[in-house]
């Protein structure tokens, strides 16, 4: 079996020369091999550790009174080849709250580290082997603005919560989106959701020190992961949509320089956004998370903006389209993607958006090549949040694959021979 990639980009030449070409690359695609797989309930996050031989995840059990009910925090660490948990350790537990659902687990790049957020205001740096505590970092939940204030009133949830975590590609520092809110708006006659923005923080592991912090002033800060380091470190890219899934907008990616406290730059794309991954030292990658219609955003590609101008200069294309999820590896040679397709329909007396396939590609950026493509997954619902995580391991080699049902999927893709 073979697939068709297509990667068209616009390369500029110094100040005034600008030429595009299309590379079409027509490669055989390796069978799917049979993944390591783990089922791990009430899973929330997991990574992979920089040497590729140990799973870390984190967990949240919901205890207590069912009409007080308390989120408990666990995190195991596996050897996922053999299917045998190592370790494990419980990290507490607090009553269920608003955004207390999101969780995050990272190795830091050297292996030295294992960060965990279970929710709450703390950081947990961890000993990796043996999951000692070695400190814990508190975050700072900035209060709405006065502004967002006044402009939301009746609000469904104006309060401070993080929505993406991670750890830089060098170095010991991690990377937090934080959503302000979600309130209602004054338009004329009428209310309208008001999107109230929120922070993009940076610490540092090793001293639990904040480093730096960027108000984002407006638009919806959750969905997706929405957060990339370049691959040097030194810059940040965060991403804000207009909206919620399956509503009308487009987003918006702000570059950062954690060495300072402004905007570099901002550009716009014309879709709500998923997932964004930052490739080589000028790429960015913004998937489309806006839900298709009847006839609209059936295929969407996956653009590829430059970090240095903000223009788009490329998209990847699959048949089925690329949407929500896409991810690069630490390497930056290879790039993992969702191409499961949704539908629109109509049931009852309302849109209804249902599932028709889930699968993934990983292609390889210095070719465009497709070089692995999963096979079926098991559709985990259309709504764009529940589609499968998708990260790619140091070398490239294995792909990460878990869902909000606890199904962890390993699989080996073969050596990138980078």
């Amino acid at each position: 079996m073979c697939i068709r990639a297509i990667f068209t980009i616009a390369v500029t030449y110094g100040a005034c020369l600008f030429s595009t070409y299309t590379l079409l690359a027509q490669t055989e695609i390796e069978q799917a091999k049979v993944p390591y797989v783990l089922t791990i309930p009430d899973l929330r996050s997991a990574d992979l550790s920089p040497d590729e031989t140990r799973l870390a995840v984190v967990l949240s059990h919901i205890t207590g009174d069912p009409h007080r009910p308390r989120h408990s925090y666990e995190v195991q660490v596996w050897d996922f080849r053999k299917g045998t948990m190592l370790v494990r350790k419980l990290l507490g537990s607090r009553i269920a709250a608003p955004g207390v659902g999101f969780s995050a687990i990272r190795y830091t790049s050297d292996g030295r580290l294992l960060v965990v957020y279970a929710a709450g205001t703390t950081i947990f740096v961890l000993q990796p082997d043996d999951l000692e505590k070695i400190r814990s970092v508190d975050i700072e939940l900035p209060p709405p603005s006065r502004s967002a204030q006044r402009m939301a009133v009746g609000y469904e949830d104006l309060e401070t919560r993080v929505t993406s975590f991670e750890t830089s590609p060098n170095g010991h520092l991690v990377a937090l989106r934080l959503y302000r809110g979600t309130g209602l708006e004054r338009w004329g006659l009428f209310w309208k959701n008001a999107y109230l923005g929120g922070y993009a923080s940076v610490y540092d592991l090793d001293s639990g020190i904040k480093i730096n912090q960027w108000e984002i002033s407006k638009g919806y800060l959750e969905g997706g992961s929405g957060l990339a380091w370049q691959s040097n470190g030194k810059h940040l890219a965060v991403a804000s949509s207009d909206a919620v899934p399956c509503m009308r907008g487009g987003g918006t990616v702000y570059l950062l320089d954690p060495a300072s406290s402004g905007v570099m730059r901002q550009f716009r794309v014309s879709n709500l956004v998923g997932d964004i991954a930052w490739g080589d030292e000028d790429y960015i990658y913004v998937a489309n998370g806006s839900c298709p219609g009847y006839f609209s955003n059936q295929a969407p590609v996956l653009p590829v903006f430059s970090a240095s101008t903000g223009k788009q200069i490329g998209a990847f294309k699959s048949p089925t389209g690329i949407r929500v999820r896409t991810a690069v590896s630490p390497d930056r040679q290879r790039l993992i993607a969702y191409v499961g397709r949704d539908k629109m329909t109509f049931r009852g007396l309302e849109d209804t958006l249902v599932g028709v396939d889930s699968k993934f590609e990983v292609l390889d950026l210095t070719t465009g090549h497709v070089v692995f493509t999963s096979p079926e997954l098991g559709s985990p619902g259309a709504w764009p949040s529940l589609a499968p995580t998708l990260r790619l391991s140091t070398s490239g080699d294995l792909a990460l694959v878990f869902t909000h049902t606890g199904s962890v999927r390993i699989f080996p893709i073969g050596h990138s021979g980078h």
